[in-house]
Parts: structure tokens; sequence; C-alpha cells
């Protein structure tokens, strides 16, 4: 009884603080919820299971924490963990369409995979993409195969609730996010949700569209601190009484909405390492008023704690789980291509032109959307009228926007950071040793950074938040940037997977 009743005092303090948020924000998370429902409902019934990136192992993963694993184990040399006999057997159905445009499912093998079930006796299955990562990213997941295994014996059930569950957290964190942003930017950030790529991700076993909801959080609470502060700045006439402040805060300056921040990002962080440089941006209203030793406080710490964290889970943690095996006679070795780059530093800018020149394109589309595992474009009207239904709303959004130079400096720094070192993992990690060019970069991982792209572009004044046409223009280019993801999504999925 304590419990509902303090769920149910949340729940009312949470709708009056709704109802004093500006209309137009409120109006945009209404919108994207209803959109971000259809789509990913869409998305869910006309993608077949294990059709995503990464998704054989992402499920594989996802069962194993909802049984209580938390790390991996080797067998062979080979990491995984010891999942129900009847999983081969399903995920082994969808197997035959990776990357093969021309193979359709067939009615006979649906039928075939929804008969295999949930048993007691267990094999082992290897996933190790994904054992060297923390467990707290695929808790959504592990609901959602714990829910299916409660509802039905079937697989395939666990497998929707999953797809389900992810698709609901993706869609309440964003919601959350658009709330927290503010005019055109929280359409900016509403768009980015609902592009192909966006929903495909979070309606998948993918820990993808989780990632980006937790980005978006973290981004739109440091938006609304740089807003909040930038427009009392403004707006004091006379010089400011220095206020006291506690010396918990002198030492380590943290406060409020800037906790749930670090959380988010540090979820973020363990399940992908390089987004950690986004702690970065944490700093910029102490940037913005000229306090250096603040921010350095404030990020230095951080940031050394949370790469500390990170380094110590994939340093110790995933050599125990066998990871470094894994990668074993294909040419990669993180060490040796360290050293590689300490021998030939002068090597790394023509690496970089070579990346971007051969890679940018493929970059561009799948960020976004190239559905399936990647096997399927879509339309190339598609890409050139949602990259131009992005770029007129920032064009909106920056032609309301208050621009602190020192906010968007720190932010572009974070975001930059981050690419690069995402890029320096993928080459230490997945590309052969003296590569000419860095392997396995996609599109798809830079969506997590958009929203504090969006930080980097100023935020809304409070009269312009109030301006009807501007308003009223983004939200009809919201809308229509959704109506042609989900038709053109569609299209590309049923002449995929379902015409012969």
């Amino acid at each position: 009884m304590r419990f509902a009743s303090l769920l149910t005092k949340w729940v009312l303090d949470l709708g009056g603080r709704l109802r004093h948020l500006p209309e137009d924000v409120r109006a945009v998370a209404g919108l994207f919820v209803v959109a971000a429902l259809l789509a990913a409902a869409i998305s869910i019934v006309l993608t077949p299971p294990m059709q995503t990136p990464d998704a054989f192992v992402q499920f594989d993963r996802a069962v194993q924490v909802s049984q209580g694993g938390l790390i991996g184990q080797v067998k062979g040399q080979v990491a995984g963990g010891y999942l129900p006999a009847g999983l081969p057997g399903f995920e082994s159905t969808f197997d035959g369409m990776v990357f093969r445009y021309p193979v359709k499912l067939t009615r006979a093998e649906f039928q075939r995979a929804a008969r295999e079930t949930w048993t007691n006796r267990k094999t082992f299955v290897p996933f190790a993409a994904t054992t060297e990562y923390a467990p707290l990213a695929y808790v959504p997941g592990a609901v959602g195969v714990a829910l299916g295994r409660l509802l039905s014996d079937r697989i395939l059930v666990g497998y929707y609730t999953e797809e389900l569950v992810n698709s609901l957290v993706f869609i309440a964190l964003v919601a959350w996010a658009i709330l927290l942003f503010r005019g055109t930017a929280s359409l900016l950030v509403a768009a980015v949700g609902l592009l192909p790529m966006t929903i495909a991700l979070a309606a998948s076993p993918s820990t993808d569209g989780l990632l980006f909801g937790l980005s978006a959080v973290f981004a739109g609470i440091v938006y609304r601190r740089a807003a909040l502060v930038g427009e009392s700045a403004s707006a004091t006439t006379g010089p400011a009484t220095p206020a006291r402040v506690p010396w918990s805060r002198r030492v380590f300056p943290v406060q409020g909405m800037e906790w749930v921040a670090l959380g988010a990002l540090a979820i973020v962080g363990l399940a992908r390492p390089p987004y950690v440089g986004l702690v970065l941006a944490l700093g910029a209203v102490e940037a913005s008023r000229r306090q250096l030793w603040a921010y350095l406080l404030k990020v230095v710490p951080l940031g050394a704690l949370m790469t500390l964290v990170v380094a110590v889970w994939f340093l110790l943690g995933a050599r125990f789980q066998g990871a470094f095996q894994a990668i074993r006679g294909t040419g990669v070795s993180p060490f040796e291509q360290v050293r590689f780059v300490f021998v030939h530093p002068g090597l790394l800018p023509h690496l970089a032109a070579q990346t971007l020149s051969l890679n940018a394109h493929f970059y561009f589309e799948s960020f976004i959307g190239i559905l399936g595992w990647l096997d399927t474009p879509l339309e190339r009207w598609l890409y050139v009228g949602l990259l131009a239904g992005l770029l007129v709303l920032a064009g909106l959004h920056v032609a309301g926007a208050k621009v602190d130079l020192w906010v968007t400096l720190c932010a572009a720094v974070a975001v930059a950071v981050s690419a690069a070192l995402l890029f320096a993992v993928l080459y230490a990690d997945w590309t052969p040793v003296g590569a000419p060019v860095v392997v396995g970069v996609q599109g798809r991982y830079f969506l997590p950074l958009a929203p504090t792209v969006v930080l980097a572009l100023g935020w809304d004044r409070r009269a312009a938040v109030l301006a009807t046409v501007r308003r009223r223009a983004g939200e009809a280019i919201f809308l229509a940037m959704g109506l042609v993801s989900v038709i053109g999504s569609s299209i590309a999925l049923v002449g995929r997977f379902w015409l012969a």
C-alpha cells in the first residue's frame, strides 16, 4: 500500500509538471509518441525475426541476462553462454536470409520456427560479439524475454515481447528528452528519433534504441540547464549577488538532474565505450560562465572515473569472458594495431582521409536508414527528402536560437571526441593490423551523438518558442518526414522479405 501511494503521488506530480510545460513541447512529444508507436509496430510486423544488425547475438545476450547470467562463459576459446536447447533451431530458420536479398521468408519456415519452445535443457550458444558488454543495457530486452516466457513456452513470443519492450522503453526515453528540449530543438530530436534506421534498431533485439534514448536524455538535461542559466543571465540587469555555494558542490559541482544525466551516460558508455566522450558536454554551463576551474573539476574526475570503469570491465571482464580469443585468426590484434600506429604516426591523416572518402556515402545512408542487416537500402528520393527535412528543421531552429559560443564549443568537442574514439576503437578492435581504412564503422553508430549536436546549435529564446508560424512549419515538416519514413520503410521491407 505504501508503494502504491508513493507511485500515485509521483504520477500526479509528474502530470502537474507536464501541464506547466509549454504547449508546443507537449504537442511535439505527443506527436512523436503516436508516430513512433505506429512506426515501431509496422517495423516489428514487417521485419522477420533476426533480420536487424547483430540480432542473433543481441537476442542471445538478452536471453542470458534474463536467466541471471551477467557475464559470458567460454567453451573452446569461444565466448557465449548456456541457453535453452531450442534456441539454435529457432535462429537457424532465419539465418539463410542474411545478406541474401532474393531469399524470402516462407510460411512453412515461419511456422517451423514458431514451434520451437523454451526447454530446461541447455546447450552452449556462442555470442562473442556481446559478452564483453556490461549487462545493464540488456535489462529491458531481458525483461521482454522474461515476460514472453511467462506468456508462452514459444521462443517466438519471447522474441516479439523483447522487441515490444525495447520499443516502448525507447519511445518513453525519447519523449522525455523532447520534453527537456523545447521549440524546434525538440522537433529535431523527434525527427532523428523517427528516422528509419532509429526505428528499425529500437524495434529489434538491439540495445541501440535504448542507447539513443539515454543519450537524448543526457543531452536534454544539459540543454535545459544551459537554457535556464542563459535566460537568467540575460534577464539580470545589475551585478549578480554571489550565492552561497555548499562546500560539497565546490569540491564536486554536480547537482540535481545532472546525476540522472551521468547515470544515463554511464549505461551508454558501458555498452559503447567511445560515447564516454560526451561527458565533455556536461560542464557546458560552467564553461559559458568562464568558470574554467569548475568545468575541469566537473568533467575531468567524472570522465576519468567513467573511463576507468569502462576500461576495467573491458580489459578484465572481456578477457575473462574470452572476448579476445574470439578474434584470433582474423588478422585483428588490438595490441599490434596500437603498436603499428605508434611506429607509423604519419599514416593517420591518410588513414582518416581514405576512410572518409571511401565510406562517407555509406555512413550517410546507414545513418538515415539501411534496413535488414544493412542489406535493404531505401529509395534514393527518401534519403534526399529526409536529409532536406533535417536541414530545414535545423535552419528553423538556428533562426530563433540563442547561441552561446562556449556551450556550442563544449558540445561540438564532445561529439568530435566521441566520433574519434569510435573510429579509434574499431580500428584497433575490428580492423586488420596496418589496413589503410578503418573497418566496421556504420552510420547508425552516430545516431546517439545527434542529440548533443542539437545542443551545439543553441537553445530557443522564450519569445521564439511562441513564434506560431515557425512552430507550425516545423511541425508540418516533422509530420511529413514521419509519414515518408513509414511509407518508404514499409515498401522496402515488404519488397525485401515478403514479395518474391
